[in-house]
């Protein structure tokens, strides 16, 4: 059963500066993505985006992972396993279509979306939405969730969801952390490595 919580000031203000100059950083890489997920729709738009942890593996040092893990302590950490690290950057796009709604991994977990800065671009929770929904997604229940800086969102990984870029602030970052719970196995783990980062099912057109 999805589920999820908005929790504000997740971490204390000093944390949430020292998130803040990281990822405004001049220093730190940013990497040009061509689209958002995996969905050819029309709504697709592109984004920067820098991985810290991906498919169970770290992608940068270790210096920057403790930095993370000290900054934002999540406690699934030391209870599960740890899938992806990922941050995402948008600017203002002309089109503000939404695109449709997507999940991280198809296997039990919990992820946080970490917002890094205040912006605009709200995400989108469809609680009631379920794998193979076709066009009437646009019509179901949906929770809004402005971008705040130092706000969280924790959240099922079978929740669908799905973002908007800013169209008042110049730039959202938002962060991606999946985790993966426990009782996945060991071959479930491999397939994801075998598989797309998100998964996502495009409306029928």
């Amino acid at each position: 059963m999805p589920f999820y919580e908005v929790i504000d000031d997740y971490v204390p203000r000093p944390n949430q500066v020292i998130m803040s100059g990281l990822l405004n950083n001049s220093k730190l890489p940013w990497y040009y993505n061509p689209r958002t997920t995996h969905s050819t729709e029309r709504y697709q738009r592109h984004q920067y985006t820098n991985t810290f942890f991906r498919f169970g593996e770290p992608t940068q040092s270790e210096d920057d992972f403790r930095i993370l893990r000290d900054v934002l302590p999540f406690p699934e950490y030391d209870t599960h396993t740890l899938w992806r690290i990922k941050f995402n950057m948008t600017n203002p796009y002309k089109n503000r279509g939404i695109i449709s709604p997507h999940i991280d991994v198809e296997v039990p977990g919990i992820v946080y979306l970490y917002y890094a800065v205040d912006s605009d671009g709200d995400t989108r929770l469809y609680p009631n939405l379920e794998k193979g929904y076709g066009r009437w997604w646009k019509w179901s229940k949906e929770v809004r969730v402005s971008p705040k800086q130092g706000r969280v969102i924790r959240m099922s990984t079978d929740l669908w969801h799905s973002s908007c870029v800013p169209h008042v602030y110049e730039k959202r970052i938002v962060g991606n952390f999946v985790f993966l719970d426990p009782s996945v196995s060991a071959d479930d783990i491999e397939k994801l490595r075998g598989g797309r980062e998100y998964v996502t099912v495009p409306p029928t057109e």
